[in-house]
């Protein structure tokens, strides 16, 4: 899946993204994306502890798109490694 990680500037975001590669998804973060749009190509949202009203707004509009927004790695289920 191409999930967007939605979340704070910080080592976590870059951590999450590295573990999403790892379980065979692609990443869309803030550094490769700077508009709302990305939600909309996107398959999913993992949304990152910390404060953010930017990410607020892409788990907001990836709701309302009724695609999946995950909390935690832990609940991301695994994609297809290749």
């Amino acid at each position: 899946m191409r999930i967007y990680v939605a979340g704070p500037y910080s080592q976590a975001a870059i951590d999450a993204a590295e573990a999403l590669i790892a379980l065979g998804h692609t990443p869309l973060t803030f550094w490769c994306a700077y508009t709302l749009e990305w939600s909309d190509v996107c398959d999913a949202v993992l949304r990152l502890p910390g404060p953010s009203v930017e990410a607020d707004a892409e788990v907001a509009r990836a709701k309302a798109q009724g695609k999946p927004v995950y909390y935690s790695l832990a609940d991301v289920p695994e994609g297809v490694k290749g």
